[in-house]
C-alpha cells in the first residue's frame, strides 16, 4: 500500500474505534470504550493520512433509542480524545436510517462517501482505503472503488470476505497502521 501523506482514510466506528456492545448500541458517552491501542493508531495515521474520516451507520436514532444529541456527544467525546493523543479525525459521517429505509447513505450504499468527497474534494478514491468490520464495510469500499481492511477483532472472518482480492485481514486498526508505516 501507498504510504502517501494525501491517501484518505475511512475508518468505520463501532467495532473498529470502540468495542461493540453485543446487540445494542452505543446510547450515550458513559457507554463507550475505545478498542485497544485505537487512540496510538489514530496519532500515527495522523502522519500518513488526509483526511482521516468516520462512517458510521447508527440506526439507533431512527429506533429512537437515542437521539442526533446524544451522538453529537459521543462524536465530540471520539474527537477530542483523539487530538488529546495526538491524532485527529477530520470529519464523521453517520446514517441514522433503519436498515429497512431505502436511502443512499446507509452503508453499503456510498451516500457518507460522496459527502466526504464534497466536503474534501482532494480525495481520490483509487487510493482511499476503508478499515472496516463488516461485509456492509467491505461492499461499501469496493463500490466507491476504495481499498479494504477488514478488522476482525480475532472473530472468525465472514467466507465470502475470504476470496477478495480487494481486501486486507488484520486483528485491530492498530495493526494495520503498523503494517501501513513500514
Amino acid at each position: 500500500m501507498s504510504n502517501s501523506p494525501k491517501t484518505a482514510l475511512f475508518l468505520d466506528r463501532d467495532g473498529v474505534l470502540n468495542r461493540r456492545l453485543p446487540n445494542d448500541y452505543i446510547k450515550y458517552l458513559s457507554e463507550w470504550h475505545w478498542e485497544e491501542k485505537v487512540l496510538e493508531a489514530l496519532a500515527i495515521a495522523a502522519q500518513h493520512f488526509s483526511p482521516i474520516v468516520v462512517l458510521t451507520n447508527q440506526q439507533g436514532i431512527g429506533k429512537q433509542l437515542m437521539t442526533a444529541n446524544d451522538l453529537q456527544q459521543i462524536h465530540q467525546h471520539l474527537c477530542t480524545e483523539a487530538q488529546k493523543n495526538g491524532g485527529r479525525i477530520d470529519a464523521i459521517y453517520h446514517c441514522p436510517h433503519l436498515a429497512t429505509d431505502i436511502c443512499s447513505c446507509r452503508k453499503p450504499e456510498i451516500g457518507m462517501v460522496q459527502q466526504a468527497q464534497k466536503d474534501f474534494p482532494f480525495i481520490d478514491l483509487s487510493t482511499a482505503i476503508m478499515v472496516g468490520d463488516s461485509v456492509s464495510d467491505m461492499v461499501m469500499a469496493e463500490r466507491a472503488g476504495m481499498k479494504s481492511v477488514y478488522v476482525h477483532n480475532n472473530d472468525p472472518i465472514p467466507s465470502q470476505l475470504l476470496s477478495s482480492s480487494n481486501t486486507s485481514f488484520f486483528a485491530k486498526l492498530f495493526d494495520f497502521i503498523q503494517f501501513f508505516i513500514q
